[in-house]
C-alpha cells in the first residue's frame, strides 16, 4: 500500500525494511538507516538520507523522530499546503519499522534546504547581519509564510537561529526549518518562549498562538543583528529572573546597540504583555514603511524593599510568585505569618494584587497547596498554573497531562488542579479572555465527568487521549510500536500475537481510552 499523500494518518502498511539497512515506504520513498545526515537533525529527531524512487535528483531526507515525544504530523498536512521556497516543504509521513531503535518510529520525509544552517548551534557566534539583510531575507519572507500557517489554525513554535538554513550555500536568502518533529515549545531553550511559557515546565507550555510565534521571532531577529544568540550560555533560572526583573525587552538586549529602526520592532515583538505585542498586522505595517510607536512595556512595581524567598531577594509580585512555587514550603509559611501580606501592603503597594491575594484566601476548606496555588496566580495571574510540581499554561496543562500520563505523581497532580478549580480561579483573574482559552476551559470542564471513573475506556488515561487528539497509544503492549490512529490498531495487535509470548489480554486501560476516543461509534 502506498504512503497516503496529504501527511493526514498515514498507511499501515507502507513501510518495509529491506536488506537489513533501507526502510521502503511504499513505491516511492526509501530511507538509508546507515546514513546519517548529522547537519539536518531537529532533537530529538535525527536526520537520515532519503531518495525517491521515482526521482533520485530529488534531494530529500527524513527526519525519523522519537516516539516518546510525539511528533506534530497534524501540523504535516497543514505545512504541505505552504507554497514558499523559504520554507523547509515536508513531503509526507509514516510510521516505519526502524532497524537502528528495533522499534517502529514516526517518520517524516522533507526537501534539504540549499545551504547550511545560518547558527549552527545557539552557542554559535556569526558576524552580525545587516539590517536590510535581516528585513529583506527574515523578515518579510518570515511574515509571509505566518500569515499562510495562523491562517490555517496552526503555529510554527521553533522559529530560532539554528532552525534557519542558507537557500544556497553562502547566500543571502534563507529557509525556514521544519516545526513537527517534537510538541509545540517543549525543545525550546527558555530565551526563545514567552514569559508565561518559560515560567511554565517544557512539557506544559502548550501549542501556543501566533503570540508566540512573534516573540520568537522577535529574539531571532536580535540574535540575526548581534551573531549570537541573546543570553547563550546563562542558565534557565537566570533567564527567567532577569525577564521579570525588567521585562523581556531590557533583559535579552541588554548592551547591544540597536538602530532606532530595528528598535522599534524589537520592543513591539518581545513586549511580555500579549494585548500589547505587535501582530502580523502590524509587522506587515512596519515593513510597508509605516513607522509606528510601539507602547513602552510597563515595568513590574518594585518594592520600596524586597521579599526574601528561597535565599533570594524579591522586588516585584512575580519574582515573588516563582521564588514560592521554587520554594513550596517556605511558601505556606510566608502567608500564614503574615509576612506576605505585609509586604504587599508596606512595600509592594498594588492595591489590585492585596485584593487578589485576599481573594485568593477566601476559598473554602483548610487545603494549604489549594491555597498556595490561588495565592500564586493573585499575585502572577499572566503566568502559569503552578501547584507543587506541577506548572503549565493552560493551553499546556492538556500536553502536560499528557507527556506525563504514566508519573503516579503527574497524575495526582493534575487530578487535584482540576478539582481545585485553578483553572476557574484563574480565568477570573484575567482582565480578558480570548476564545482560544475559554475552549480550553471548556475542554477540561467536560472531561470532569469521567476523571474520576474507574471503569475501563474512563478515568485519567480517557482524559489524556480526549485532550490530546493527536497522542499515540501509550499502552505497554506497543512498547516497540507506534500507534497513531484508530487504523493502526489492529496491524499492531497482529504483530503482538505473532510473538513468541504474546499478552494474555489485548485491551488495557490505555487501549480502551484510545479506541473509546477515536472510534467515531460509542463502544464503551
Amino acid at each position: 500500500m502506498a504512503l497516503k499523500v496529504g501527511g493526514g494518518k498515514g498507511s499501515e502498511n507502507g513501510a518495509t525494511v529491506s536488506g537489513g539497512r533501507t526502510v521502503s515506504i511504499g513505491d516511492r520513498y526509501q530511507i538509508d538507516s546507515e546514513r546519517p545526515l548529522p547537519d539536518y537533525d531537529s532533537q530529538p529527531a535525527l536526520a537520515y538520507r532519503c531518495v525517491h524512487k521515482r526521482d533520485s535528483k530529488r534531494s530529500l531526507y527524513a527526519l525519523i523522530c522519537d516516539p516518546k515525544l510525539p511528533p506534530r504530523l497534524d501540523v504535516v498536512g497543514v505545512v504541505r499546503r505552504i507554497d514558499h521556497r523559504n520554507i523547509v516543504r515536508a513531503l509526507d509521513w509514516n510510521v516505519v519499522d526502524w532497524p537502528l531503535e528495533g522499534r517502529r518510529c514516526p517518520a517524516v520525509i522533507l526537501e534539504k534546504p540549499g545551504g547550511k544552517r545560518v547558527f549552527e548551534t545557539l552557542q554559535t557566534r556569526n558576524e552580525p547581519m545587516p539590517e536590510e539583510w535581516v528585513t529583506r531575507y527574515f523578515i518579510e519572507p518570515i511574515c509571509r509564510i505566518l500569515w499562510d500557517l495562523h491562517s490555517m489554525g496552526a503555529c510554527h513554535r521553533m522559529i530560532r537561529p539554528d532552525n534557519l538554513f542558507r537557500a544556497v550555500d553562502q547566500g543571502r536568502e534563507m529557509v525556514l526549518g521544519e516545526c513537527y518533529s517534537s510538541p509545540a515549545g517543549m525543545t525550546n531553550p527558555v530565551v526563545y518562549e514567552t514569559l508565561e511559557c518559560s515560567l511554565a515546565a517544557a512539557a506544559g507550555r502548550g501549542e501556543g498562538g501566533p503570540g508566540n510565534d512573534l516573540y520568537m521571532m522577535g529574539v531571532t531577529v536580535l540574535a540575526l543583528l548581534t551573531g549570537q544568540s541573546p543570553l547563550a550560555g546563562q542558565e534557565d533560572e537566570f533567564v527567567i529572573r532577569a525577564k521579570l526583573s525588567g521585562g523581556s525587552y531590557a533583559a535579552l538586549v541588554q548592551q547591544y546597540r540597536i538602530s532606532l529602526t530595528m528598535m522599534e520592532p524589537l520592543r513591539g515583538l518581545l513586549n511580555d504583555e500579549p494585548s500589547e505585542r505587535w501582530s502580523l498586522e502590524e509587522l506587515s505595517l512596519w515593513l510597508d514603511g509605516r513607522r509606528l510607536s510601539p507602547k513602552q512595556q510597563a515595568i513590574p512595581t518594585k518594592g520600596s524593599r524586597a521579599l526574601a524567598v528561597g535565599g533570594r531577594d524579591c522586588n516585584t509580585a512575580r519574582e515573588v510568585a516563582n521564588a514560592m512555587h521554587k520554594n513550596w514550603d517556605q511558601a505556606a509559611v510566608l502567608i500564614d505569618d503574615g509576612s506576605l501580606d505585609t509586604w504587599l501592603r508596606r512595600s509592594l503597594r498594588e492595591e489590585d494584587r492585596i485584593e487578589a491575594v485576599n481573594l485568593a484566601k477566601t476559598a473554602p476548606g483548610d487545603d494549604q497547596d489549594r491555597l498556595i496555588a490561588r495565592v500564586l496566580i493573585a499575585l502572577d495571574p499572566e503566568g502559569p498554573i503552578r501547584l507543587r510540581e506541577f506548572s503549565a499554561t493552560v493551553e499546556g496543562i492538556s500536553s502536560l497531562i499528557g507527556a506525563f500520563i504514566n508519573d503516579a505523581n503527574a497524575r495526582r497532580l493534575f487530578g487535584a488542579v482540576i478539582s481545585m478549580q485553578l483553572v476557574h480561579f484563574w480565568m477570573e483573574q484575567q482582565r480578558g479572555v480570548g476564545p482560544g482559552r475559554i475552549r480550553h476551559m471548556s475542554q477540561l470542564d467536560k472531561v470532569k465527568t469521567v476523571l474520576n471513573q474507574g471503569g475501563l475506556g474512563l478515568g485519567v488515561e480517557r482524559v489524556a487521549y480526549e485532550l490530546n487528539p493527536g497522542m499515540p497509544c501509550l499502552s505497554e503492549l506497543f512498547e516497540r510500536d507506534y500507534v497513531p490512529a484508530v487504523e493502526h490498531v489492529l496491524p499492531a495487535f497482529d504483530r503482538i500475537c505473532a510473538q513468541e509470548h504474546p499478552p494474555p489480554r489485548l485491551v488495557d486501560r490505555h487501549v480502551a481510552a484510545f479506541l473509546s476516543t477515536h472510534f467515531k461509534r460509542a463502544i464503551e
